[in-house]
């Protein structure tokens, strides 16, 4: 159940595993999330990715006997705490059992919601392990919603009745044109008071709406002129959604976007790091030019079956910074102390150098065109998927019912379920809304599913075959004192008489 509180429920289970001896570890994918998490546990904390990475020595037994018992005594009898498991992929859950078994932890618990959003990469074990009988408890109280309308939001989402969730937001419902849209719900936010404004927040359902709702709501506050200083002109990456498979076709490369190498490109000559704009394209050809210098991808060559991604394609757009904005970082950068999905203020702007304050009141100073700020963007709405998660006192939420893609019951039922006390939804149609989630589960399929349907369909089809078949064998037609009813008529073409010379001649 979304707003169940299990997440709160860990905090107790924390403080019982320590007092038995067991260390607590906390896991999430997203390492804000991850951060949170270990805040409200007061235990460490680390993204999938990162504590995989950490104890991959587990995964080799021809790794280094040092790193391999380094992992085992950091690991052995503790208990490993997996938050918004629904979006762990298939690997890296393979990857974690394979630690947690071979480090022989106490316990490793995944707490999650199968009705939440799942994993961008393949598959979704959380939910596959389940329906094959993992023992499992179920939270059934929400403690997040507080007010009597997002308890029965919550209870009516969590029961699949779209139709009855939206009948009882219609009275906080607001229809516009799509056009007006972003406009319409950030001009609501705008008119809240400075703190109520900081305490609610503005969720939409895509990227493009997102973008929108942070323009309007920066252009509010500079009309309130809540700025200081100048503002300046930034350019930011937005990643281009991708798998693996689809990098090696030329489908993602258009001129004017910006390429990642993410990986030693030996063959093709590109090193990890580089960062050049795609200049051309050409048959099975990427040009690229990275600072003037000229470089050449052939997408066809990177290699299959990658666990990590080799190539990240980027969209670049322009943003205004100002001194006092708001803003979000997009990508880890460990070196620079930044997590992604990590809000910030800017403090300062002075050249190309600009001072920004995380959350936890560190300051940062940072080169406006270094990766790490191209790789931000402004924080005042945030998208339905990276809202998993949190929780927010008041909510504006956005969603455009004629997005096929986007409209659906997941984003629904996420953003919604974020908001503890006070909703409001803003829609271009209400009715449409409805059609739209209600045909849009955005239920992905793994492989495994896929499988299992098809050894099914494939079982069935054996045995309807052989069913028939015995049929027709059991049928009176076909028993053997019946196959020739009339032996003399059935002799066929009879060999007429050889004559004996040519017998003599073996003909």
């Amino acid at each position: 159940m979304a707003g169940a509180g299990k997440s709160t429920m860990l905090l107790p289970v924390a403080r019982i595993a320590e007092a038995k001896g067991h260390a607590v570890i906390a896991l999430a994918v997203g390492t804000e999330i991850a951060r949170k998490l270990g805040d409200d546990l007061k235990v460490p904390s680390l993204s999938v990715a990162s504590f995989i990475g950490r104890h991959r020595a587990l995964l080799d037994p021809s790794a280094s006997q040092f790193l391999r018992d380094r992992s085992l005594t950091e690991l052995r009898g503790a208990v490993v705490l997996l938050d918004e498991a629904s979006t762990v992929g298939s690997k890296q859950a393979a990857d974690l059992l394979q630690i947690a078994n071979t480090a022989k932890v106490a316990r490793l618990a995944q707490v999650g919601d199968v009705r939440q959003h799942g994993a961008v990469s393949a598959g979704k074990p959380f939910i596959d392990a389940q329906k094959a009988g993992m023992q499992t408890a179920e939270v059934t109280e929400n403690v997040r919603a507080k007010s009597a309308v997002m308890r029965e939001v919550a209870t009516a989402l969590d029961g699949g009745e779209v139709k009855r969730a939206l009948e009882v937001l219609a009275p906080v419902t607001k229809e516009y044109p799509r056009h007006e849209l972003a406009a319409r719900a950030v001009s609501e936010w705008g008119c809240l008071p400075k703190e109520a404004r900081d305490q609610t927040l503005l969720i939409a359902a895509g990227r493009k709406l997102t973008a929108e709702l942070n323009t309007e709501a920066q252009s509010i506050r500079q009309f309130n002129q809540e700025f200081t200083g100048r503002a300046r002109i930034h350019t930011i990456y937005d990643r281009v959604n991708m798998s693996r498979e689809e990098a090696r076709t030329m489908l993602p490369y258009k001129e004017g976007r910006v390429v990642e190498i993410r990986a030693d490109l030996i063959r093709q000559g590109l090193a990890k790091g580089t960062l050049a704009k795609i200049v051309g394209v050409d048959c099975d050809k990427v040009q690229l030019d990275a600072e003037g210098k000229k470089l050449t991808l052939v997408p066809g060559k990177l290699a299959r079956n990658l666990s990590e991604d080799a190539i990240s394609v980027y969209d670049e757009r322009q943003i205004r910074l100002h001194p006092g904005d708001k803003i979000r970082f997009t990508a880890n950068d460990h070196q620079a102390g930044v997590l992604n999905s990590q809000q910030a203020v800017i403090e300062q702007l002075k050249g190309n150098d600009v001072t920004v304050r995380l959350g936890d009141d560190r300051k940062l100073d940072l080169a406006l065109d270094s990766l790490t700020m191209r790789k931000s963007d402004l924080a005042y709405a945030i998208n339905a998927y990276a809202v998993q998660g949190l929780t927010t006192p008041n909510g504006i939420v956005v969603m455009d019912s004629k997005d096929k893609m986007l409209a659906s019951s997941r984003n629904l039922h996420v953003a919604l379920t974020r908001i503890a006390e006070n909703p409001k939804l803003f829609v271009d149609s209400g009715t449409g809304l409805e059609r739209a989630v209600e045909r849009n589960p955005a239920t992905k399929t793994s492989a495994l599913e896929i499988y299992r349907e098809q050894s099914g369909f494939n079982q069935q089809i054996r045995a309807e075959s052989a069913a028939r078949w015995r049929a027709v064998m059991s049928s009176p037609a076909m028993q053997p004192e019946n196959l020739r009813a009339y032996p003399d008529e059935h002799k066929g073409p009879q060999r007429p008489d050889v004559p004996e010379k040519t017998k003599e001649r073996g003909l």
